[in-house]
């Protein structure tokens, strides 16, 4: 059986709602860089934890702070 942790369904429901504000604001994109920004860091985010507590990977511990320090100042 096949084990999906709940984090990656997060980050995948994340990255279509990112690239579904793409497509609809194709000439507004400078606009709302950062809160797209924003939203990839947070899919990316939830990936890593996926991998940290879904597969108990320690290693990616390091990128975890560091993109925990990259989303406050986007939020």
């Amino acid at each position: 059986m096949i084990f999906i942790p709940l984090p990656f369904v997060v980050a995948l429901l994340l990255v279509i709602l990112l690239v579904q504000m793409v497509r609809r604001n194709e000439a507004d994109l400078r606009e709302n860089i950062a809160f797209m920004l924003l939203i990839a860091a947070y899919a990316l985010q939830s990936v890593l934890i996926g991998i940290r507590w879904g597969y108990d990977v320690r290693a990616i511990m390091p990128f975890q702070s560091v993109l925990a320090t990259l989303i406050a100042p986007l939020a």
